[in-house]
C-alpha cells in the first residue's frame, strides 16, 4: 500500500508538467525582401504584429501572412 501513494504523487507531478494548452500564437509574414514574425496569446494580435514588423522591413511596403500556429 506504500507505493500507491508514492505512484499517485509521480503522475500527478508529471500531468501538472504538460501544458494544457498553447501559451502564445506565432505567425509569420513575407513580403519583397522580407520577413516578419509576430508572438501573442492572442492570434489577431499575432498576426498584426507580423505583418508591421515585414512591412516595415520590406521594400514595397507589400506583405502576406504565411502561417500562424499556436
Amino acid at each position: 500500500m506504500r507505493g500507491l501513494p508514492v505512484t499517485v504523487a509521480a503522475v500527478v507531478a508529471l500531468l501538472a508538467l504538460v501544458p494544457s494548452h498553447a501559451s502564445a500564437w506565432v505567425c509569420r509574414a513575407d513580403g519583397f525582401g522580407a520577413q516578419g514574425y509576430g508572438r501573442s496569446p492572442s492570434v489577431g494580435h499575432a498576426k498584426l504584429i507580423a505583418l508591421r514588423e515585414c512591412q516595415f522591413r520590406s521594400l514595397l511596403r507589400a506583405c502576406a501572412l504565411i502561417s500562424c500556429r499556436p
